[in-house]
């Protein structure tokens, strides 16, 4: 990483890539990215729930049973559930900018 790259605030990407990526839109991996997101949510209240409790994985499993059911040979794991932004929430119109814009800030050194 050089001193000349930008990154997002929000996400962290570099300004000057399209890298924001979005979640599939598969109903089964929103339903699993939205259980993750609300896990997370309550740990940061304070609540002692991880990722990868017992809870956490039978979600997941239920998910991928039903998904199995309806989809035979696929797998949860074939979409994007557990990165990228939800699609329903963040779209690539949204997004769009961080291919144009380069900085968000002033160098104050340079008087500019």
């Amino acid at each position: 990483m050089g001193s000349w790259d930008c990154y997002c605030a929000l996400c962290g990407c570099p300004l000057s890539s399209r890298d924001a990526s979005l979640g599939s839109r598969n109903p089964y991996a929103l339903a699993a990215r939205r259980n993750r997101v609300a896990r997370i949510k309550r740990r940061q209240a304070g609540e002692n729930v991880h990722e990868t409790d017992a809870e956490s994985l039978n979600e997941v499993k239920r998910l991928e049973e039903a998904l199995r059911r309806e989809e035979p040979g696929k797998r949860l794991h074939d979409y994007d559930w557990q990165n990228g932004y939800d699609p329903e929430i963040v779209t690539e119109k949204d997004v769009e900018w961080l291919g144009t814009c380069r900085s968000l800030g002033r160098n104050i050194e340079s008087g500019k």
